[in-house]
């Protein structure tokens, strides 16, 4: 189990202006079986927009799960799901969402033994 904290002060005073943000998580892993694991994770973000040309609040609450297979000569086969749901106190930056990912990777890299 993880659990993270995370804060973002930003404070440029521009069109482009970036949140300050503050962030809670908590993931685990688990090994299913020999060559396969699983992840979850819950995420809520808070973030301020104090100086944009529309200030605003905004809280985004994230859960995810993905499912991964070692695949033989070190490929990995992923599959995820990615829930979202923005809430803000201008609508228009109110949104929800929902996200399916499939992706197949390798590491290239040589680990180096003695």
């Amino acid at each position: 189990v993880r659990f993270g904290y995370e804060v973002e002060p930003n404070d440029r005073a521009h069109a482009g202006v970036s949140a300050s943000r503050e962030r809670w998580s908590v993931a685990y892993r688990w090994r299913l079986r020999a060559a396969w694991s699983a992840d979850t994770a819950l995420v809520h973000r808070k973030s301020r927009y104090s100086e944009a040309s529309i200030p605003r609040d905004e809280g985004l609450l994230e859960w995810s799960f993905t499912a991964n297979r070692e695949l033989p000569i070190g490929w990995v086969l992923s599959t995820g799901y990615r829930w979202s749901d923005n809430d803000s106190n201008v609508d228009v930056f109110s949104y929800d969402g929902q996200r399916v990912a499939v992706g197949l990777g390798r590491s290239f890299c040589r680990v180096r033994r003695p």
